[in-house]
């Protein structure tokens, strides 16, 4: 016979077993586990093999703890779009491998840190800026490669400065991504950390001086990232540490040692730098592990394969997604003419070429075109001196300035062109930069995103930027600024001279032989180019401002009914280098031809004109030329 208490006891057991077992089943994602013990029971349970730990993280509020994950992925906006517009890229792919003149071999094994590539672990503390730290560790591993030392890149500095904080008071706290990092790059640069000191809060920003400015930067993938493992792998071979994003969630936040692993299919919302791998490592879907550096301090990930690092399983968490990566840099000191503040978010106008223009307010020499892009995009780019309203809301460019350059753009990203021979800029003097993409889309600064400040409240038309459908005839693209850019340097060299007349034809300026004003004086590159034209002043002088180094030749162009004297071989050839680079006194000399009188025709001439049958009558006597 069975004991009441004994029925009683049995069914308590069983209901408790029931309540376990339903709780667990309930438990199956770790985002609905609270405990270490239960996370680490967790991770044994799916087979993986590392393991979790307390640490700074996992003692916040589970808020708290989300909102340490910044990294703000790309969003499809809601239909209709604005007419002409398109959403250039997907990111489903964004390009080939990276842009290698030789492809390299892969190795099985890679440690950037181990090579002396990677900065120190930083911690963001409790602020979403993981997507600047990503960033700054980019640039941060691109120095140091370069340059064999360890920078230190100020973050505070990024977020105060970057126009998102500026113009339109954004906490960047709550996020953000790597084109807000790429345009206040490429636009303004990067300054140390000691300048300004990272305070895990928004502030003001310090103006700091500018150690780089970011030229080149590409998108090495989209959003199926985790299953393009060679591609990155090249690209860091290429380029170094990347900035990449991953899937982080409650487990993640406490790891501490091992290959971390979680295939819950999940935007990624965590940005981070990937600074190796190891095809050898073993996890539950196979071998094979990214080494990652995180900015959440040393005591994360403790004991990983360095403290504040992880492996990471390929194909896991998402991570691979939206890798993109610093290419070059250049030193301070360029200006940058721009209309696109705010930068490229993905977004085009369905129009061929692209056209802006620049007013620069000193002297200074051209010397790189910059422009965003897509990936497998031709461009053909040509610089004018001068803009024709040709009526009914048309405009042309003509007299253009050089020689016009074509490439590919391989990958999708930020490129920067240098100008073949660099081209002088004079104060008060628009040029025009016009780019034809085959790719069918003008990159334009315009963004729909439900994270951002309003395009419509922030964005201000510069009224220079144009578009054609034919690279002949354009438009203004009003409201829309077109992401063209263009970069120029002081350069104190110059040449200048007299253009005089010549009385005495000796090939000299003597005494009271005064300038010639108004005559055109051309500037040529090394390959004979037109590169620039100046017109004497009305004591015939002229000058050619902001020179770079090279080999120029100077000519006159000679006026009807003038004879050129001096140089006797017509032309200058003239070398500027830095110990040559204020060149004075290229005179040119040239004398008026003097008139010939036309004689009167003699009865004889007449008679012979006459029987020629080239004159047919004579009234009086008239000027003929005789032959």
């Amino acid at each position: 016979m069975i004991r009441l208490e004994s029925v009683i006891v049995l069914g308590t057991i069983a209901a408790l077993t029931l309540l376990t077992g339903t709780a667990h089943a309930m438990a199956e994602t770790p985002e609905e586990i609270e405990s270490i013990e239960s996370l680490q029971n967790w991770v044994h349970e799916q087979g993986y093999n590392y393991t979790v730990g307390e640490n700074w993280i996992t003692d916040l509020p589970p808020g708290d703890q989300d909102s340490l994950c910044g990294y703000r992925p790309p969003e499809r906006p809601e239909e209709p779009l604005p007419e002409n517009l398109t959403l250039i890229s997907e990111r489903e792919g964004v390009g080939p491998t990276a842009e290698s003149d030789t492809p390299l071999e892969v190795p099985s094994r890679y440690d950037a840190m181990a090579l002396g590539y990677v900065t120190p672990v930083k911690d963001q503390g409790g602020c979403g800026s993981c997507w600047i730290f990503a960033a700054t560790a980019d640039l941060e591993s691109t120095l140091a490669i370069r340059e064999s030392n360890l920078p230190d890149i100020s973050e505070q500095e990024l977020g105060d400065c970057s126009i998102w904080r500026t113009d339109a008071g954004y906490n960047w706290c709550n996020g953000g991504d790597e084109l807000m990092t790429t345009n206040h790059f490429t636009i303004y640069g990067a300054s140390e950390e000691s300048c300004h000191p990272y305070r895990g809060t928004p502030g003001s920003c310090s103006d700091c001086p500018i150690l780089k400015n970011v030229n080149n930067w590409r998108m090495i993938t989209g959003a199926n990232g985790e299953s393009q493992l060679e591609v990155i792998k090249r690209a860091i071979l290429d380029y170094g540490p990347v900035y990449s994003t991953i899937y982080a969630n409650n487990v993640f936040y406490a790891y501490k040692s091992g290959v971390y692993e979680d295939w819950s299919p999940k935007n990624p919302n965590h940005a981070i730098q990937i600074i190796g791998w190891d095809d050898t490592l073993s996890h539950s879907h196979g071998r094979g592990a990214w080494l990652i550096k995180n900015s959440w301090g040393r005591e994360w990930g403790s004991s990983g394969p360095y403290p504040g690092c992880a492996w990471v399983a390929y194909g896991s968490a998402n991570l691979g997604d939206y890798t993109n990566a610093i290419v070059s840099y250049s030193e301070p000191g360029e200006t940058i003419f721009h209309h696109d503040e705010y930068g490229w978010r993905e977004w085009g106008i369905t129009k061929s070429s692209g056209a802006v223009s620049f007013t620069p307010t000193k002297n200074l020499t051209l010397t790189a075109i910059d422009f965003w892009t897509e990936s497998n995009c031709n461009y053909e780019i040509s610089i004018f001196d001068k803009i024709n309203d040709e009526g009914n809301g048309t405009y042309t460019f003509t007299s253009q300035l050089g020689t016009s350059i074509n490439g590919t753009a391989n990958e999708s990203g930020y490129y920067s062109i240098p100008l073949g021979t660099p081209i002088p800029l004079r104060a008060g003097d628009e040029f025009i930069v016009q780019i034809n993409f085959s790719c069918g889309y003008i990159p334009i600064e315009y963004w729909r995103s439900s994270w951002l400040p309003d395009w419509e409240t922030h964005a201000e038309f510069s009224n220079k930027s144009y578009y054609s459908s034919d690279g002949r005839n354009f438009y203004s693209a009003k409201p829309y600024d077109i992401g063209i850019r263009a970069r120029a340097r002081e350069f104190e060299a110059s040449i200048s001279g007299m253009n005089f007349n010549d009385l005495n034809s000796n090939g000299i300026r003597d005494r009271g032989e005064p300038g010639l004003a108004g005559w055109q004086i051309v500037l040529k590159n090394s390959t004979n180019l037109t590169i620039a034209r100046t017109t004497t002043d009305e004591d015939g002088n002229y000058t050619f401002h902001s020179l770079s180094k090279g080999v120029y030749t100077l000519s006159v162009i000679l006026k009807d009914g003038w004879r050129q004297t001096c140089p006797a071989e017509g032309e200058y050839t003239i070398v500027i280098n830095e110990s040559k680079n204020n060149i004075s006194g290229i005179n040119f000399g040239n004398r008026e031809l003097p008139h010939e009188p036309v004689p009167l025709l003699t009865p004889l001439s007449i008679i012979v004109l006459i029987g020629a049958g080239m004159v047919t009558g004579v009234r009086g006597i008239k000027r003929y030329k005789t032959l």
